[in-house]
This record gives structure tokens, C-alpha cells and sequence, in this order.
């Protein structure tokens, strides 16, 4: 979603709750750049989310691959009742499967609601491709980390 929201007007960040706080993040500036995130960490910040004025869209996946992929990472697995909750209590944010990102006319919906330009010659090359972070050099900031393992712990209280 962050490569294919980043255009020539716009930066779409990979999982920056990884590197800055919410507050840091909020004071990110690029002249000439619209600024939005992509970031799988974002719900843990409802309250954040609620309040920020910029639109929002989740790419829903079921409970159940979530899980299996935490599984496989070696990570604890969420809890499916918790997680519906915190997705559907952010009003007014567009729901669309995962998945659908793929398909031309979802991808064109979702950029038309995000208000970003989608060209179709770019949308059908990046497709094409399994994009995926090294992690070995996603920089992480140290205040960042520790909210987020912070909220992790409430989280899996």
C-alpha cells in the first residue's frame, strides 16, 4: 500500500510507528509532499486515529490469517474479539478485504478516497511484484519501540 500510495505529490510511510512516536510522526513535514502512513501498528493508537483528521482506510484481513502469520513470525497471536472492536470503533473509516488491493478498481477506490492521483500503468507493474521490508534495515526509533511494546503488553493483558 506505501509503494502504491507514494506518487510524485505524495509519501506514503511503511510502518513508521516503528521508528517515530505518534507525536513525532504528526510533525513530520516533506515541502511539497502529502504525508499518510501504512502501518499494520496504527490500531494500537485508536484514540490517535479517532482524533487525526486525515481519511483512513483498513485493509481487513480475518482474524484467523492474521494469527497463523503471527504464528509463523513467532509472535503472540491477537485476540480476534479485541481486534474487530478496535477496527469498528473508528467511525467513518472504509473497510476493504486485504486482498482487494490488487484489483484495479478497488486500488482506484481507495486512492480516489485517500485523494491521491492512481495511474494504471503503475498500479499494473507494482502488482506484479512481492514487496517486501528488509528488516534488517528498517531503522527503529528507541521512544517508538518502547510505546509500541508498551501498548503490545496492554494489548495481550
Amino acid at each position: 500500500m506505501a509503494n502504491l500510495l507514494t506518487t510524485d505529490t505524495t509519501l506514503c510511510l511503511h510502518d513508521p510507528l516503528l521508528e517515530h512516536t505518534s507525536v513525532q510522526l504528526d510533525q513530520v513535514n516533506i515541502p511539497g509532499r502529502r504525508i499518510g502512513i501504512s502501518c499494520t501498528a496504527a490500531l494500537l493508537w485508536p484514540e490517535w486515529l479517532r482524533a487525526h483528521r486525515a481519511k483512513k482506510v483498513i485493509l481487513w484481513r480475518n482474524p484467523q490469517e492474521i494469527n497463523a502469520s503471527l504464528r509463523e513470525l513467532g509472535l503472540r497471536e491477537l485476540d480476534p474479539a479485541k481486534h474487530c472492536m478496535r477496527v469498528h470503533g473508528l467511525p467513518g473509516v472504509r473497510l476493504y478485504p486485504w486482498d482487494s488491493v490488487f484489483k484495479w478498481h478497488s486500488a482506484q477506490s481507495i486512492a480516489d478516497h485517500l485523494e491521491v492521483p492512481l495511474d494504471r500503468w503503475r498500479f499494473e507493474e507494482l502488482r506484479k511484484m512481492n514487496i517486501q521490508p528488509q528488516f534488517s534495515r528498517i531503522p527503529l526509533g528507541k521512544e517508538a519501540v518502547q510505546e509500541l511494546v508498551r501498548r503490545l503488553g496492554k494489548e495481550l493483558e
